[in-house]
């Protein structure tokens, strides 16, 4: 996936930029794949970190990029081959500091999240992680992203909620809505891995923006909970079903159409 990854970042129409691999508990068969790509790119450089979060492997290339904006892409993502020449003909145009746009899958399936309809970007942003492309979307102004002090390296999970999220409230976003990204679904999405660090990375981002919330959001307070608990009940509720081999579903459905909504 790594070789992969990177032929969609040398193969950009955008040619101006430098490839920052950062190895995180790297196999000795990817630092040789690592290292062969440094050696035939002079834009190319590796960094090695011991086995650590996605957030800390994003901190360390943020911290040693020298351009004025930031790509990221991971490893089991690819880009479009214009993907950074229309990110950066936008920012130039509008003067966002951050560029998002839409991805679709390996298959060609569209993963289209979208702002609820009445909300604003720093609104949804606070009951979701809406922003499209996320991670491997996102086009970044270096400098915002340092200032807000990067990753959020004490979470589990849901770390780039938890960045756009504050992002929004200091700076500008613009969604494209152009595709520029192809997702990969396999086992080892880490969303897929953990459902007990799914619900761990959700409460610590909504202590933090209970906590941190600025007084123009405070109304999404309520909303933001309530969302997540019902998400939650409804993880229990599958979970339950399918360790019932669907009884649990039947019984439900008893209940509701004898007792909760009887017929005449």
């Amino acid at each position: 996936m790594l070789r992969e990854a990177v032929a969609s970042v040398l193969s950009q129409t955008y040619r101006d930029f430098e490839l920052i691999l950062v190895l995180n508990a790297a196999t000795s068969e990817t630092l040789s794949v690592a290292q062969s790509i440094v050696a035939s790119d002079a834009r190319a450089r590796i960094i090695v970190l011991q086995r650590s979060g996605s957030s800390r492997a994003r901190n360390a290339g943020i911290k040693e990029a020298r351009g004025e904006w930031i790509a990221f892409l991971d490893d089991d993502d690819c880009w479009f081959p214009d993907k950074l020449e229309f990110q950066s003909q936008k920012a130039a145009a509008s003067g966002a500091d951050l560029i998002a746009c839409e991805m679709i899958t390996f298959d060609g399936t569209p993963i289209h999240v979208g702002i609820p309809a009445g909300l604003t970007i720093k609104e949804a942003l606070m009951l979701s992680c809406c922003l499209p492309g996320s991670v491997s979307g996102a086009f970044v102004r270096t400098k915002a992203l340092r200032a807000l002090g990067g990753f959020d390296e004490w979470m589990p999970i849901a770390q780039d909620w938890d960045m756009w999220r504050r992002f929004s409230w200091h700076y500008n976003i613009l969604l494209t809505g152009r595709v520029l990204v192809r997702y990969r679904i396999h086992d080892g999405n880490i969303t897929r891995l953990s459902e007990l660090g799914l619900t761990r990375g959700i409460l610590h981002n909504l202590i933090k923006l209970t906590v941190h919330c600025p007084p123009d959001l405070r109304h999404m307070i309520g909303r933001a909970w309530r969302q997540e608990c019902w998400r939650e009940v409804a993880g229990v509720y599958l979970a339950a079903n399918r360790v019932s081999r669907g009884r649990l579903q039947l019984i439900y459905r008893f209940l509701r159409d004898r007792v909760f909504l009887p017929r005449d």
